[in-house]
Formats: structure tokens, C-alpha cells, sequence
């Protein structure tokens, strides 16, 4: 995490420097992480004790070091912040905490802010929806539904056509990848008993060049 916070502002300081005109000064970025994991958080958050211990105080060794907020042990409705700040933060600790009730609560936010006039924060609600239906187990989802349905009777009837089409993405999706699993696993099955490529053609309708982008295909679902 430090890392991947000193090479974020290494890469704004970059843009930055190509601005015109060249500015002088770099432009001062407070990295600040919202924590929500399953364990408190444990590490430091000075870069400089990534290095041995013995050579840290040396000049060339950067100190860095990120603010952090964690989040982990609290419950979702202590979480504060403006509608879609929070809603952010609650839909994260869901993930790491989903035996954390949140169902409820997040219905009823997330009918807020479809309430809301500005087609921007339409566009949030899919993308807490989308996260949402692709982090949580189908009973959370069916309770969140529920939840949807009693907080939002003026946009409910939109929020959840567009939830169901994400739920049937999400089956489909799990058709797909079951079916290209069972076939790579036959391939394979067959490859190991000495069969050719001709043969298995004939039998799978998938010659070598299918059967690698199949491959590649599972390893892209997997990552």
C-alpha cells in the first residue's frame, strides 16, 4: 500500500510538471486510506520502514507516510460523510463485514440519492448497485432488495429492473464460465490421454487456437 500511494503521486506530480506554464513548485497531496478489512489494520504507514532498519535514518531513503482511517471496527451506519461519500464507505465495509447489517441502511440511502435531480448521481447508484450484487451472496441481495423496494417506491420500480438485469448478468456470467470450465477440463482430460488435436477437434467442435483463447478466457474470469 505505501508503495502504490508513493507511485500515485508520483504519477500526478508527473502530469503536474507538464503543465503549462512549468510550474516551480510540486503541488502538496495528503494520500489518505480508508481502511474497512476484516483485521484492524497492522501496518506502518511510514514508507521509510519498507527499507532494512539499518539503513532507514540514511538521506537517500524517502519518508512518506499516508494518513489512515480505519474503518474496520466500526458499524456501517457510524460511518459518516454527504450521501455519496458514505454511501461509498458502507458499501466497502459490506464487503469485508457482510454479516454486518447493512442491508437496511443502504436501501434506504441509495434511495436518496436516486432521488436526487442530477443524472450523475443516477450513475452512482448502478455503480454501488453493480458492487454490491458482485460482492454480496444471494441472500444479501435478495434482503437488499427488500430494502429497495420498502425505501423507494417512486424510483424502486427502476432501481430494480436494473438490479435484476445485473443479477441475470451475473447468472448468465456463471453459465458462461461453468461452461467454459467443464469444456477446458475435457480438453485437457483429453490431451493427457495422448490425444491429437485433429481428434479432439472432431469431438469438441474446438480446434488449438479456440482452446488457448478459452484458456485465456478463465485465467481473465479467475483474475
Amino acid at each position: 500500500m505505501r508503495l502504490r500511494l508513493l507511485k500515485y503521486c508520483c504519477r500526478i506530480w508527473e502530469r503536474h510538471l507538464t503543465e503549462q506554464p512549468r510550474p516551480r513548485t510540486l503541488r502538496p497531496i495528503v494520500p489518505l486510506v480508508f481502511y474497512q478489512g476484516a483485521r484492524g489494520w497492522a501496518y506502518s504507514t511510514e514508507f521509510a520502514e519498507l527499507f532494512a532498519e539499518a539503513v532507514r535514518a540514511q538521506p537517500w531513503v524517502p519518508h512518506f507516510t499516508h494518513g489512515l482511517i480505519d474503518q474496520s471496527a466500526l458499524a456501517p451506519e457510524d460511518l459518516p460523510g454527504d450521501l455519496p461519500v458514505r454511501l461509498m464507505q458502507i458499501v466497502l465495509l459490506a464487503a469485508a463485514h457482510p454479516e454486518r447489517p447493512w442491508e437496511a441502511l443502504v436501501g434506504q440511502l441509495l434511495a436518496q440519492l436516486a432521488a436526487l435531480p442530477s443524472s450523475r448521481e443516477m450513475n452512482y447508484v448502478r455503480i454501488f448497485l453493480r458492487y454490491l450484487l458482485h460482492t454480496q451472496d444471494r441472500a444479501a441481495q435478495e434482503t437488499l432488495h427488500a430494502a429497495l423496494r420498502q425505501h423507494a417506491p417512486a424510483v424502486g420500480d427502476q432501481l430494480m429492473t436494473y438490479a435484476q438485469e445485473l443479477l441475470q448478468e451475473g447468472e448468465r456470467k456463471g453459465r458462461e464460465e461453468g461452461e467454459i470450465r467443464a469444456e477446458v477440463r475435457i480438453i485437457e482430460n483429453l490431451l493427457r490421454e495422448g490425444m491429437t488435436w485433429a481428434a479432439i477437434e472432431r469431438i469438441t467442435g474446438v480446434n488449438e487456437a479456440q482452446f488457448q483463447t478459452l484458456k485465456q478466457r478463465l485465467e481473465a474470469l479467475d483474475a
